[in-house]
């Protein structure tokens, strides 16, 4: 029987994605994006639902709201009855957080995952608790994001808080974690790719305590 509960992947390409979130150089920003947008997808392939990735080339509005409930409104379009919506910046997004998300929506709730920041890595509802109209209107991208939807969506499920990567400065703070779940990208940004002599490369940005030990981490479900 087919599932009636859909993923929507809302995210740039890693090139887009890059002009926006630099990382070291262009190359490397491109290669964290992408090391970054591969874990995700990976990650909600295990969950075995229908998933549908909207990047800056099917994405339609000017405001980021307008993109993000135009988006939606295209999935609930094809028959779904559900919808979990996440992007590609949380290194923490497992399977199992999204089979807890799918458990809570088929019992009517919905579902916010936030962030360090005020925001959400994760967005779970039902056709009927979804309101275009005043999606739109919700502060996307601030601080008050999670506030302004738990307040819209009352009595939803709350997951853990957990951690994005948006910034050098995120990369820093989260290594360790990084470490532990995207080994592909802890090894870029243990790389020597210092360049000139101030050292314009991710490991100067990161600095020296990013150094790859000989066992590779653990992977994350």
């Amino acid at each position: 029987m087919p599932s009636s509960t859909a993923i929507l992947l809302f995210s740039r390409s890693a090139l887009a994605e890059s002009d926006t979130k630099r990382f070291g150089s262009r190359s490397e920003s491109v290669q964290i994006q992408q090391a970054m947008l591969d874990r995700t997808l990976a990650t909600l392939r295990r969950a075995g639902l229908p998933i549908f990735h909207h990047d800056e080339r099917q994405q339609r509005g000017f405001r980021f709201g307008d993109r993000l409930v135009n988006a939606m409104s295209d999935v609930y379009a094809r028959g779904f009855e559900r919808l979990i919506v996440v992007g590609n910046d949380c290194p923490l997004l497992s399977c199992q957080y999204v089979n807890s998300a799918v458990q809570a929506m088929e019992a009517g709730r919905s579902v916010l995952g936030p962030d360090h920041r005020g925001g959400i890595w994760l967005l779970g509802l039902g056709r009927d608790q979804f309101d275009p109209a005043a999606f739109r209107e919700i502060s996307w991208q601030g601080p008050e994001v999670f506030d302004q939807l738990k307040s819209a969506l009352p009595g939803g499920m709350i997951l853990a808080r957990l951690v994005d990567v948006n910034a050098p400065k995120d990369l820093r703070r989260f290594r360790h974690v990084l470490r532990g779940v995207m080994r592909k990208v802890y090894l870029l940004l243990s790389q020597d790719t210092t360049s000139g002599p101030q050292g314009s490369g991710l490991r100067a940005i990161v600095g020296s305590e990013a150094s790859v030990s000989g066992r590779a981490p653990p992977r994350a479900a």
